[in-house]
């Protein structure tokens, strides 16, 4: 069925899409796509799945208007790649009428008795066509052939595999038999010659794409019924003008190849004139001229013709309708396409030079332009495109103006995303715009996007907007993005009906408005912002999804009528209440996880939750938790000392997975034995690590579906209760107290068990796990046995720790070089009294990693240490005490040592005693000690003469040496000495002689040392010249030396000197000798010192020859020269050197006679006379030409001067010269005769050799004979050139012609890859068109050898490391069944090896070619070994705040810590280093070692912690009726940290609290609520020191808080001068002032005490003090609330005439306290009711001051004190 390509695209353009199609007929009336090899471009490809990847992230986007996205994607649809049947499935059609078959006139005849291999000379080819014509999928190509099944095809796909395949096509010679071709594939081959179908008219359709060895076309030139070729993919191929002249072809693709050029014409008639498409990207197209000329052109693909500057010549296509011109990237301009009247669709994506597009106007039927990523920075006006649609401009950086985006009355979508643009503009008269992409641009305001009646699609993403707005007139926009932006307030998003989606993520957004008027809204994202309130959500009936994470919300509202509402996300926010999540009955997942949530509420009515994650708070109890009838996984990780409770857990039966690690499950012990979870028997996963207070885990037993249990971190001794869970797979139980693991024994299917940090010493239970093959680690266990007994600091303990089976694990190591032998462990040396030791054991096979350290604790029993014997001589007078002191006894704890010294031991009686030394302490007894004490006589004393002379080589012998030196001893005992080995008579000097003698008891006496001197003889004196001469170079040795000097002794003693190493013969000079001579007894001569003259060289004569000669260019150095003139010296030896100037004077290549000097001069500066020589350098000789006399040529033959030259064998004498001739200009091989050439030449120094002539004959052609072998055989495979293949059979012709060249069919004919024989022809014709006689060479293909299999042979894998066969064949470097071998390699690999369990295995490698050749097999050691170390990873830095709850769990979630090998633990010791208390920066180590004991390299974490500010606490002082009675005031400080407040003094009211919390996130308000107080009365009295009353009493009234003051009435016959001050209080109050009997009066003084500020503003009435003048005052400053005072609270002075002013300044005070303000200063407080107050007539009773006041008036104010302190909080009375 043929297309109508005009109305089909026409019909795509108006949906947004064009979708070319080739078409390629299979059947009648079957249609399938022609291939198109076109392959999506990198940047496509990444784009497609950067979209793919955004748009499934978060489910965050709706669909988009498809139009949109229809028009982004277009050129990517249209060029994707057709379907290709595989080789195995070849499609083809044949006509089984065979009566209509067209049998006459046939132009090619398949010869009688042909078969498919020797019609169709390519194997592949033949293979294939008999398979399709017979059916049967074994035939082999032997099947005989006939004319008619061939006739029959009219489809035909021989397409190949990679075009580099064993079962590819190289030659389709034998296709020109089926003449009823209509449509043939041949794509994927390998094929070079088109010449077979050439006569093929009948062919419509011709598929020739990815044949890498085409490079023309020709032989396509006669197909004139062709419509469709595809010659894609073609690499090689650049030329396709061959396909200028068919008539009625309609579609070209050419995509791929290397076209630069693109050559068309037709000098018969139209370049193809009914093309409509043509497909040309990635080529390498400069200039499209010749596209211009063809007629009917519609749709044009140049994409990736990356050297196209322009468009301009495409103007004359005034057909075309599409242009795809994406990824030209030299594209800088379009050039001018005015008359592209036609053109409806314009690609221009990725041309990265594009700058302006302002030649996209007047172009009536364009419908969509797409010219994203390039260049873009000016639209010009785009004026008349009335018909436009889709305009796509995304991602021109410099795209900053739109305005010209204007009266386009069709747009439907236009894409602004991604470029600069600041200022939308005002997009007038848009009115069908549905979709508008403006995100990622500099955007600060949309208020211009309204007006746009059907805008459905808004994205302004990812720009710079502070507000968006009204956005008014949008009624049906559904789709909404404003993420990432600086937006702040959205409460605007309101009354839009039809709005389903919005995003406001990423901005700081604080309000967000009412949403009830979002009817439709169905996904609302506000992630990342700081909105604290939510309380709008709700009645909104379509709402599915909501995600307010990371944000700073505290109120989350009620959550009503939200029945739809699927997905909510609040987590990372400040919400403290969830107690609205209940009556939500679509809801299925809850994130709430990284909030400070206290209270979950019910969380009932919840029927299709399944996920909930309530991680990171600070819930106290689950109990909360309702029915749940669907939840099943559960998160309440990470709320550490806020957990502590579960509650019942009854309502969520369902729960799969529960998580309930790094909380304080069971720290008040309430939850028993995890009680509250027996009912969840559907859990297959439970989590409860870190909780550290649980202990009782007998609740699990139930548990029986559980698969993975994670209990680590507690405090569990007991897990009897696991044994039932026969399901488990995988069980943590680390860090906790267990010691006996018996109960898992028995769980089958547990294949992962960590027990690390345990105190386990027994892992045989473990031996079915480790049997089967399960992972256990154990490491790291510690285990404290009983304490034992030392003695004498050794003992020894049996070895405790038992192996899996049954064995006991020898130690690993032992602490304090303890021992360990058959099972038993050895310390010994243990010296301290009281402490412990310890041993390791480690051990990992079969995946059991057992390892850990046992503590043995030991205490020392007593150890007495002595020497082993102590000798005393009889009458000695010792005590035990000396004894013990004389013996070193000691014990090893310091206790006393005793001994039996006293009874055992008579030191008045010869002989040894044993005596026993004993200790004890604590009631144990030390080991006994025994010295053996021995009683001797005394020593005898010798006496001798101290010095003794002998004369040199006297007779002495050692009695008349003991008699000389007058020797005895006081007990007559015998004396010894070594007078006969110490002294030798015959050398003087001194010898020591020692003396000895021991008593019967063998007693020794102490030693006396005798000297003993041998006279000397004297000095030798030595006789000898003072000076020699000698000359230079003499030989003399020392002797000689001394014998010349007469050097000689007095005494004949040897004479030595330094002449060897002081005289240098060979250098002249004077040179020191010094003589020698030491006598026999050492003694030494005076030196004497004789100078020795080394004369100088003598100067030397210098010889040569007078003249020398060389020959031009010789090859001459001085040395050589020298040698030449036989240049020599005189002397012998000498110094002296002989040298010249020849290399500096002489030049070799220049002709010439030159003077060269002779110098020598030896060293110590005696110059010889110079000798001169004379250097002739001769001229080169006349060359001379020697040559045949005459030649013959043949007529045509190509010779050129140099071969002429060398064929008349042309030489000359002279090397560099060089032969010349008129050959070249003179003598014509295409035109026989006679020619004369002359042969000249000159040699450098202008000598000419005498010319000679040369006769050259050139003949004329003959016919041209071949004579070659007449067989040859190649080995299959063979890699043979057509003229390698002649030069095998030595092919030659006879006329000798170099024009006359052999051809053959041979890389036709012959198919290397079949083994068989093929006939070759070879032809050949001279230059005179004279044809040889053809000659047959059979050619034999030999059946292909056994391939040698060669491979190391072992290779080594990791553990579970991924290794396919294939992989293990590259690993092992297999050699032999590579290409072009047809062997293919087969091995046991994949059921051998296996790749989780270490160990070796042999592995078999075969191979058989299609041939039936077996090779021999090969073996290859595997060995899968340990897996490599693990890598941990994790951010450089955490951050916390002081107090923030945290451990190492939660760190290592914060510090991202990641392993890349799974079931790998981190380990930290964030416990040890980090004090999360205390700010600073902590270094925390990562460390991790896997199951096969690899460590990873540690990572080091910076963990940083900081004070953190906490919301303000405000402190409120109301009434009973809530009144406040005093301002407010405010605390603050440090997130946790605590605060206490006490209740200020209010006048008038009463409230004793303290009020106390913690610093949070939240804002907080404390308040005080007071009691108001009814004031009490003062009395004031007056009476004598006897108490009688002297005047009446008075009252003074008032508030409570009121100041008061009394003064003292003046009472006739009476003296009391005293003020009294104080507040009204809630009790009656007394004040008595007690008068004396008046004196005479006396002169007063006045104080005058003010209360001020800091700027003199008056605080308080001043107060008036008198006093008699001369007296002393006192005066203090008073308490004001909210006030200090400044500098000294008192005053003191004496009373004086003038009035005196006392200023006391007070500040006010900033912070509120804990308790109530201070006043540097004492309070003026009223004394206590009943106080008498007595006052001196002679002072003046000031404040405070007490020194002279009665007994009584101290009295008095005590009991004040104490009814103050009773009465009020914290008051301060007046001394």
């Amino acid at each position: 069925m043929k297309k109508k390509f005009s109305i089909v695209i026409i019909s795509v353009l108006l949906l947004g899409y064009l979708a070319p199609f080739d078409t390629l007929l299979v059947g009648a009336d079957e249609t399938t796509v022609t291939e198109d090899t076109t392959v999506k471009t990198a940047e496509t490809e990444t784009a497609t799945e950067a979209t793919e990847s955004e748009s499934g992230s978060d489910n965050e986007k709706a669909e988009e208007p498809k139009e949109a996205e229809a028009s982004k994607e277009t050129t990517e649809k249209e060029e994707k790649a057709k379907t290709k049947e595989p080789a195995s499935n070849i499609k083809t059609e044949i006509n089984t009428d065979k009566s209509q078959l067209k049998q006459t006139n046939l132009k090619a005849v398949v010869p009688a008795g042909s078969t498919y291999n020797s019609l169709f000379p390519d194997d592949n080819l033949a293979k294939k066509l008999a398979v399709i014509i017979t059916g049967n999928a074994a035939a082999t190509g032997n099947e005989s052939v006939d004319s008619a099944a061939l006739l029959a095809i009219s489809q035909l796909d021989l397409s190949g595999e990679t075009g580099n395949d064993p079962t590819d096509i190289s030659n389709i010679e034998g296709l020109q038999y089926l003449e009823n071709l209509t449509s043939l594939n041949l794509s994927e081959n390998n094929i070079s010659d088109l010449a077979p179908i050439k006569d093929l008219v009948n062919l419509v359709s011709l598929n020739l794409s990815s044949n890498r060895t085409l490079v023309n076309l020709s032989g396509v030139e006669g197909l004139v019924n062709l419509q469709e070729l595809n010659v894609s993919a073609n690499k090689a191929l650049e030329d396709i003008s061959q396909v200028a002249a068919l008539p009625v072809l309609k579609e070209i693709s050419a995509q791929g190849c290397n076209i630069k050029t693109l050559e068309l014409d037709n000098p018969a008639g139209a370049i193809l004139p009914e093309l409509e498409t043509f497909y040309l990207q990635e080529n390498d197209l400069t200039d499209l001229t010749s596209l211009a000329k063809l007629p009917k052109l519609k749709n044009l693909y140049i994409k990736g013709n990356a050297s196209l500057k322009s468009l301009a010549t495409l103007k004359g296509a005034t057909k075309l309708q599409l242009i795809d011109a994406s990824n030209c990237t030299d594209l800088e301009t379009l050039g001018d396409i005015s008359g592209l009247s036609e053109l409806e669709m314009i690609q221009l994506s990725g041309c990265s030079k594009l700058k302006e597009i302002t030649s996209l106007k007047d172009l009536p039927n364009l419908v969509n332009i797409t010219a994203d990523s390039c260049a873009i920075e000016d639209l010009g006006t785009l004026n008349n495109l009335p018909k436009l649609q889709t305009l796509i401009l995304s991602d021109n950086k410099d795209l900053t103006n739109i305005n010209a985006i204007t009266d386009m009355p069709q747009l439907k979508t236009l894409a602004l995303d991604g470029c600069g643009i600041t200022s939308i503009g005002t997009l007038d008269n848009l009115p069908k715009l549905e979709k508008l992409d403006l995100k990622e641009n500099q955007l600060t305001s949309i208020s211009e996007i309204n007006d746009l009646p059907r805008l459905s699609y808004l994205d302004v993403s990812v720009n710079y907007l502070t507000t968006i707005g009204e956005l008014k007139k949008l009624p049906l926009l559904e789709w909404l993005n404003v993420s990432s932006n600086r937006l702040s307030d959205v409460s605007t998003l309101t009354n839009f009906p039809s709005l389903n989606y919005i995003n406001v993520s990423n901005n700081v957004i604080r309000t967000v408005g009412k949403m009830t008027e979002l009817p439709s809204l169905k996904e609302f994202y506000a992630q990342n912002n700081n909105v604290s309130d939510i309380s709008m959500i709700h009645d909104m009936p379509n709402l599915r999804k909501v995600d307010a994470s990371n944000n700073l919300i505290t109120n989350i509202g009620t959550f009503d009528n939200l029945p739809k509402l699927q997905n909510l996300d609040v987590h990372s926010n400040r919400i403290t209440n969830t107690s609205v999540i209940h009556d939500l009955p679509s809801l299925e997942t809850f994130y709430a996880q990284n909030n400070l949530i206290t209270n979950i509420g019910t969380m009932d009515n919840l029927p299709e939750l399944t996920y909930v994650d309530l991680s990171f708070n600070r819930i106290p109890s689950l109990a909360p938790i309702g029915d749940l009838p669907k939840l099943e996984i559960l998160k309440v990780t990470d709320n550490y000392s806020y957990l502590r409770s579960l509650g019942t857990m009854d309502g969520v039966s369902k729960l799969r997975n529960l998580e309930l690690q790094n909380n304080y499950l069971n720290y008040t012990g309430t939850e028993g034995n995890l009680s509250a979870l027996s009912d969840l028997t559907n859990l297959t996963e439970l989590n409860l690590r870190d909780n550290g207070y649980i202990s009782d885990i007998s609740g699990l037993s139930t548990l029986s579906r559980l698969i993975y249990l994670n209990l680590d971190s507690n405090k569990i001794k007991d897990i009897s209760a696991l044994s039932n869970l026969t399901t488990l797979q995988e069980l943590t139980l680390e860090n906790n107290q267990i010691e006996d693991i018996s109960a898992l024994s028995d769980l089958d299917n547990l294949n992962k068990l960590a027990l690390s940090k345990n105190k386990i010493i027994d892992i045989s239970p473990a031996a079915n796990m480790v049997n089967r093959g399960a992972s256990v680690t154990a490491s790291n266990q510690t285990y404290t046995l009983p304490t034992v007994l030392s003695y004498q600091s050794s003992f020894t303990i049996d070895n405790p720790v038992v192996w899996y089976d049954g064995t006991p694990l020898a130690p690993s190591s032992i602490a304090h070089s303890g021992t360990y032998k058959d099972g038993e462990i050895t310390w010994t040396n243990m010296t301290a009294a009281s402490s412990s030791t310890e041993f390791n054991f480690n051990r990992l096979k079969d995946g059991l990693t057992f390892s850990g350290t046992i503590t043995q604790p030991y205490k020392s029993a007593v150890k007495v240490t002595a020497n082993a014997e102590q000798t005393y001589t009889i009458g000695d007078t010792i005590s035990e005490e000396q004894f013990l002191k004389d013996v070193n006894a000691k014990s090893s704890d310091g206790a006393p040592v005793t001994s039996d010294f006293a009874t055992v031991v008579d030191l008045n009686t010869f002989g040894e005693y044993e005596v026993t030394l004993t200790s004890e302490k604590d009631g144990i007894q030390g080991d006994s000690c025994k010295v053996i004490v021995k009683v001797l006589h005394g020593a005898p004393v010798i006496s001798a003469d101290q010095t003794i002379n002998y004369d040199k080589h006297a007779t002495i012998t050692e009695k008349q040496f003991l008699e000389d030196v007058h020797a005895s001893t006081d007990l007559n005992t015998a004396i010894t000495t070594n007078f006969s080995t110490a002294v030798n008579l015959n050398k003087g000097g001194d010898y020591t002689v020692a003396l000895n003698s021991e008593n019967e008891d063998g007693v020794k006496a102490e030693t006396v040392y005798v000297t003993v001197t041998v006279d000397k003889d004297p000095a030798p004196i030595i006789s000898a010249k003072t000076d020699i001469t000698y000359d230079k170079f003499s030989k003399k040795t020392e002797a000689a030396f001394l014998d010349d000097i007469d050097a000689d002794t007095n005494d004949g003693s040897i004479i030595t000197s330094n002449f060897a190493t002081a005289v240098n013969l060979d250098k002249a000079g004077d040179y020191t000798v010094t003589l020698n001579s030491i006598n026999s007894d050492g003694v030494a001569s005076t030196p004497t010192a004789i100078i020795v003259h080394v004369e100088k060289e003598k100067i030397a004569t210098i010889s040569a020859n007078t003249a020398q000669q060389y020959e031009k260019y010789a090859e001459i150095n001085e040395t050589q020269f020298l040698k030449d003139v036989h240049a020599s010296i005189n002397a012998s030896p000498t110094t002296a050197v002989l040298e010249s100037d020849f290399e500096t004077v002489v030049k070799l290549d220049v002709p010439g006679t030159y003077t060269v000097t002779i110098t020598a001069t030896n060293e110590d500066g005696g110059v010889s006379a110079p000798k001169e020589v004379s250097v002739i350098v001769k001229k080169l000789p006349a060359p001379e030409i020697t040559a045949d006399k005459e030649i013959t040529y043949p007529k045509f033959d190509e010779v050129s001067e140099a071969e002429f030259l060398s064929d008349i064998h042309a030489t000359i004498n002279e090397k560099n010269v060089t032969i010349t001739s008129n050959f070249s200009a003179d003598v014509n091989l295409n035109k026989a005769g006679d020619y004369t050439v002359t042969l000249n030449a000159t040699n450098e120094d202008g000598v000419k050799a005498t010319p000679v002539e040369v006769i050259v004959h050139v003949q004329q052609g003959e016919r041209p004979v071949i004579t070659a072998d007449a067989t040859i055989s190649y080995d299959k495979f063979a890699n043979i050139t057509e003229a390698k293949f002649l030069e095998d059979i030595h092919a030659t012709s006879s006329d000798g012609q170099s024009s006359t060249v052999i051809t053959s069919n041979f890389e036709t004919a012959t198919n290397f890859k079949t083994a068989m024989s093929y006939t070759v022809t070879l032809n050949a014709v001279n230059e005179d068109g004279i044809s040889a006689e053809p000659v047959a060479v059979t050619v034999t293909i030999n059946k292909e050898p056994a391939a040698t299999l060669k491979a190391d042979a072992e290779v080594s894998y990791a553990k579970n490391e991924a290794v396919t066969e294939s992989d293990f064949f590259k690993d092992v470097h297999l050699e032999g069944a590579e290409a072009p071998s047809t062997a293919k390699a087969t091995s046991n690999f994949d059921s051998v090896v296996d790749r989780s369990k270490t160990g070796d295995y042999t592995v078999t490698i075969n191979a058989t070619n299609e041939d039936g050749a077996v090779s021999t097999p090969i073996e290859v050691i595997v060995h899968i070994g340990a897996e490599s170390a693990p890598v941990i990873t994790a951010n450089a830095e955490v951050k916390y705040n002081k107090h923030e709850q945290t451990d190492e769990r939660r760190f290592l979630y914060d510090s991202d810590a990641k392993i890349d090998e799974a079931n790998v633990e981190i380990k930290t010791d964030f416990a040890e280093k980090v004090d999360i208390n205390k700010v600073g920066t902590y270094t925390v180590t990562l460390t991790a070692t896997n199951e096969d004991g690899q460590a990873a390299n540690p990572v080091e974490v910076s963990v940083i912690v900081s004070d953190a500010a906490a919301e303000k606490v405000n402190v409120k002082y109301v009434d009973e009726n809530g009144a406040e009675i005093s301002a407010a005031e405010t605390l603050t400080g440090n997130l946790d940290d605590a605060f206490s407040i006490d209740a200020k003094s209010i006048a008038g009211y009463k409230c004793d609290a303290t009020l106390s919390g913690v610093f949070s996130t939240v804002e907080q308000t404390v308040v005080f609520h007071y009691k108001a107080i009814e004031p009490g009365v003062v009395t004031i009295k007056y009476e004598d020191a006897n108490g009688k009353a002297v005047a009446e009493d008075k009252q003074i009234t008032g508030e409570v808080g009121d100041d008061f003051e009394a003064e003292a009435q003046t009472v006739s016959g009476y003296s009391c001068r005293a003020i009294a001050s104080g507040k009204i209080t809630e009790e009656p109050q007394t004040i008595t002032f007690t008068y004396t009997t008046a004196t005479p009066s006396k002169k007063s003084g006045e104080i005058t005490v003010q209360y001020v500020d800091e700027s003199g503003k008056k605080l308080a009435d001043s107060k008036k003090v008198t006093g008699d003048i001369d007296d002393s005052y006192s005066v203090e400053a008073k308490a004001i609330d909210g006030y200090s005072v400044v500098g000294d609270d008192s005053a003191k002075g004496v009373f004086t005439e003038k009035s005196q002013t006392v200023t006391f300044k007070y500040k006010k005070n900033t912070q509120v306290s804990k308790d109530e303000p201070k006043v540097k200063g004492k309070t003026n407080q009223p004394p206590s009711a009943d106080t008498k107050l007595k006052v001196d007539n002679n002072t003046l009773p000031a404040t405070g001051d007490t020194e002279n006041m009665a007994l009584a008036v101290l009295i008095g104010f005590n009991m004040l004190l104490v009814a103050s302190i009773f009465l009020f909080r914290k008051p301060k009375t007046n001394q």
